[in-house]
């Protein structure tokens, strides 16, 4: 998990790191125990979706991807770790994708609920200072 943790904020940032986050995360399935993990795999669908050169590629892996997230947060919606994981996603696939109904519900569990995170409190506390999706002021009440 350390390493998923850890190449999750830049498996955006190109084709080779996308690939390498979806193949960490290869024998993850949608039954997992732990449902973090179906949510990272989840993400890394909805990044071969980014990288994808066709329209139905691009659909498959973003419908597969929104999928397992959605079951992850169905599953644990405590958990906030899940609930960066899903705004992360919303706030960076373009708007016709459809995938953006959930923002400002997981923003304000998120605001209201990030403390309780234990030893993941600085890392989802870290991806909210970088969201595009927190106003200054919300950043600022951040500590």
């Amino acid at each position: 998990m350390s390493e998923v943790r850890k190449l999750y904020p830049e498996a955006a940032n190109s084709k080779e790191k996308a690939d390498a986050f979806h193949k960490l995360l290869s024998n993850v399935s949608d039954s997992d125990k732990d449902k973090s993990l179906v949510a990272y795999k989840g993400c890394s669908e909805t990044l071969l979706s980014k990288y994808s050169g066709v329209l139905s590629g691009k659909i498959k892996h973003m419908k597969a991807g929104a999928k397992l997230i959605d079951a992850a947060v169905a599953a644990d919606s405590d958990n906030a770790e899940i609930r960066m994981i899903r705004l992360s996603v919303q706030e960076n696939v373009p708007a016709i994708v459809g995938y953006k109904d959930k923002i400002g519900e997981d923003k304000v569990f998120l605001l209201a609920n990030w403390e309780k995170s234990g030893a993941l409190k600085d890392y989802i506390k870290n991806f909210m200072l970088r969201s595009k999706s927190f106003t200054k002021e919300e950043k600022a009440t951040l500590k």
